[in-house]
């Protein structure tokens, strides 16, 4: 496996790092998703670090599955009873669920996230959850914070430069039926939701 950044070498430094990052809006987010999720559903989280979502979803009495390629994650998420699972989006499928989510991680298939993001919505059942930085370090004036956030966020040897807009993000949806979609903007993140039932 290649190199971590620091970010992503330990669940423990990722939680705190995201908590300092995202505060308040973070956890009203989460809320937000974990809400709109219907009650019992099964869901998948891709890329689900340290499986923030996985806790506001059981009180809901849905099934969660967390996936990432960091082995790190997937342990921490384990000891604390967490069914997660090591991913890797390129070799292996997106499993169908309920509710299919991907919540800041989305920039890191870029040029190849259209295909990630049909993949999820071709299997999910009822809805798919999407949630992205549009504002963050990589994307400041300063050259020392954006090269300071390619090198703590890099995956596997790999580096990010790239990162979504508001514009990038409506394209993914472009196409869709207008019912289906529920496109938010606030804060640091779009949130979209995808319907999926409302597309059968």
């Amino acid at each position: 496996m290649g190199s971590m950044g620091l970010v992503y070498r330990s669940a423990l430094v990722y939680r705190m790092a995201m908590r300092l990052l995202e505060g308040r809006e973070g956890v009203e987010r989460r809320r937000r998703i974990a809400s709109a999720v219907p009650s019992g559903s099964e869901v998948v989280d891709l890329c689900c670090g340290d499986a923030a979502l996985a806790r506001p979803l059981r009180r809901r009495g849905c099934r969660y599955i967390g996936l990432d390629v960091n082995p790190a994650f997937v342990r921490s998420a384990r000891r604390r009873g967490i069914d997660a699972r090591y991913w890797e989006a390129e070799s292996m499928e997106v499993p169908a669920a309920d509710v299919i989510c991907l919540l800041s991680s989305l920039y890191q298939f870029i040029p190849r996230e259209k295909q990630l993001f049909d993949r999820m919505v071709e299997k999910a059942g009822t809805l798919v959850v999407l949630s992205e930085p549009i504002r963050n370090w990589s994307s400041s004036n300063s050259r020392l914070l954006r090269r300071l956030s390619l090198a703590l966020t890099r995956v596997n040897g790999h580096t990010f430069e790239e990162r979504h807009n508001e514009r990038s993000l409506r394209a993914l949806v472009d196409g869709l039926p207008a019912e289906s979609v529920d496109f938010a903007v606030g804060g640091r993140d779009v949130v979209i939701f995808v319907w999926t039932k409302r597309l059968r």
